[in-house]
């Protein structure tokens, strides 16, 4: 187990994948390779299959399953390099629709930040559309003024890609990083390293609390509400896929059904 785990992780990293990523399919290898008794050199369809379907009616999510799916793949494929027929299609997941949280609510929340460095950190996020473990990772270096753009570097898949500086926030990151390098975290941690993504989160879902917000958010609807308030701004679509980075441009195209603007445009026939 511990050689196979081991040929696991080196192909992962090879590959550039995150540590997340690392972590997610060592835990699902670990299962599967329980399952088959250790017999994972050899690929079997049918034991695959059995496999997944336990997992289903132990009922985990259709997500989790896809992850065990996506894992059993990358071994066979990536690590064995074995030319796999497997026709077994992805579970279908539940589409869910974005939380979108409105201007008014979110200076709401940003009020009750009082922490100058989390309430700039907050700010940039909806204004930028980051991720959490993006605007961890920020360096006083991806910041472009000039250009009004940050450099997202070693995104989500490892890609790197481009979004928005906000305007409103040029004076207030200007002295933020007076007396830093090129090279400093933009938001460091109080021992002067990278921040820890629940920290901020935790500060996120506190503040959202004491302004009396009923509905449980996530700082993840911070990014969400950057792409639906650009989109009923008139922002093309396109442009808000490269700005978050998506890969697929259906993933994008789930803002238009929480964006209020469009239908507020559309009249009935009757």
């Amino acid at each position: 187990m511990e050689r196979s785990l081991e040929r696991l992780a080196r192909v992962i990293k090879i590959m550039g994948y995150s540590p997340k990523t690392l972590k997610a399919y060592t835990n699902c290898f670990k299962q599967y390779s329980s399952y088959m008794n250790g017999r994972v050199f050899e690929f079997d369809g049918e034991s695959v299959r059995s496999y997944l379907e336990s997992l289903h009616d132990s009922g985990l999510s259709t997500s989790t399953i896809n992850l065990h799916l996506c894992t059993i793949k990358f071994w066979h494929k990536r690590v064995l390099g074995q030319a796999i027929r497997l026709a077994l299609p992805y579970a279908k997941r539940r589409k869910r629709f974005p939380i979108v949280i409105s201007r008014p609510v979110i200076n709401k929340i940003l009020k009750e930040i009082k922490n100058p460095k989390h309430h700039l950190m907050v700010s940039l996020t909806y204004g930028s559309g980051l991720r959490v473990s993006e605007v961890v990772k920020l360096k006083v270096k991806d910041l472009d003024f000039k250009r009004r753009l940050i450099r997202v570097r070693a995104a989500k898949g490892n890609k790197n890609r481009v979004t928005l500086l906000p305007q409103s926030l040029h004076m207030r990151l200007l002295k933020w990083i007076a007396y830093k390098r090129p090279e400093d975290w933009l938001f460091e941690s109080q021992r002067e390293g990278k921040l820890c993504t629940r920290s901020i989160q935790k500060v996120f879902e506190k503040a959202s609390l004491k302004a009396g917000i009923e509905e449980r958010l996530h700082f993840h609807d911070l990014r969400h509400s950057f792409a639906t308030h650009l989109l009923e701004k008139g922002t093309s679509i396109r442009v808000i896929q490269e700005l978050l980075g998506h890969k697929d441009i259906r993933t994008t195209e789930l803002y238009t059904n929480v964006s209020g603007s469009f239908l507020e445009k559309v009249e009935s026939p009757l």
